[in-house]
């Protein structure tokens, strides 16, 4: 029985340090992260993970580490409250 080939030689293209952000620390988490203008979000609306971080690129978008997936929320204010719910 053979054995599967892989299509990269060991340690090849394995880079020797991580280039990624250090978790808490050059690019803090949501519940680190104080940018005002960022919405806080819980969970990826695509795939619902938590595993989000600020992006790096703008000062609006979330990252999900997940999906991949970069995306932003905004809130644009309130209901009126005499606002039927049942509408």
């Amino acid at each position: 029985m053979n054995s599967p080939t892989n299509s990269y030689t060991a340690n090849a293209d394995i880079p020797e340090e991580d280039k990624a952000p250090k978790l808490h620390r050059d690019v803090p988490g949501k519940k680190g992260h104080s940018n005002p203008n960022r919405a806080v979000v819980n969970n990826c609306p695509y795939c619902g993970s938590e595993l989000l971080f600020p992006d790096t690129q703008t000062e609006y978008a979330w990252e999900c580490r997940e999906c991949c997936h970069v995306f932003s929320v905004k809130f644009h204010g309130y209901l009126p409250r005499n606002v039927n719910k049942q509408n």
